[in-house]
């Protein structure tokens, strides 16, 4: 599963106030997810980092000027140090 298309759930998940609506969006995302990333998409889901940490400090990142990607293409395990 792509790390773009579990944004968007968390997303839809967060738009709705139906409970029976989140429970859908929740598991059609899980029946898409390949059976080695679900235990990441749902720690990320659940609001915890599977890896407990970002890892990387302010002047990591400050200043950094790139450019966002044209097309999603990082998956949960390309995101994951915990895999």
């Amino acid at each position: 599963m792509l790390l773009a298309d579990l944004v968007a759930v968390s997303a839809a998940v967060g738009a709705t106030r139906s409970r029976i609506r989140k429970r859908e969006l929740l598991a059609d995302a899980l029946r898409s997810t390949d059976a080695g990333e679900v235990r990441i998409a749902v720690s990320y889901l659940s609001g915890e980092l599977p890896q407990r940490r970002v890892g990387l400090g302010y002047t990591t990142v400050y200043g950094v000027d790139a450019p966002p990607a044209e097309t999603s293409s990082l998956s949960l395990q390309a995101v994951s140090f915990a895999h």
